[in-house]
């Protein structure tokens, strides 16, 4: 697990995709799955999006769907999380909220 929950910043997120179980904490904005239909949801209201057609921050990939899960989650597999290790995290005096 690269960083800890954080409220409001980080979240923690189960993924089942090809029979594996697996948890996740990162950002909250990583978990958009359309940025495509994110962006254009923001210039419908009028708010201006910086680059809506860049998503290197994402590792370039603007909709995660059957056909990109793989690569998105080898990208992110530094964000893995045991259970072990979020138990750990419940355990201690940290509050985390689990979203699931």
């Amino acid at each position: 697990m690269k960083e800890s929950p954080e409220y409001a910043k980080t979240i923690i997120v189960f993924v089942k995709y090809k029979n594996a179980n697996r948890w996740y904490v990162a950002d909250k904005e990583l978990w958009f799955l359309d940025l495509r239909k994110l962006s254009a949801a923001f210039i419908k209201k009028g708010i201006d999006v910086y680059k809506p057609n860049d998503f290197s921050n994402r590792y370039d990939i603007d909709i995660v769907n059957e056909d990109t899960a793989e690569d998105f989650l080898n990208h992110i597999s530094d964000m893995e999380a045991s259970t072990e290790e979020l138990h750990n995290i419940l355990k201690g005096d940290s509050i985390a909220i689990l979203l699931i």
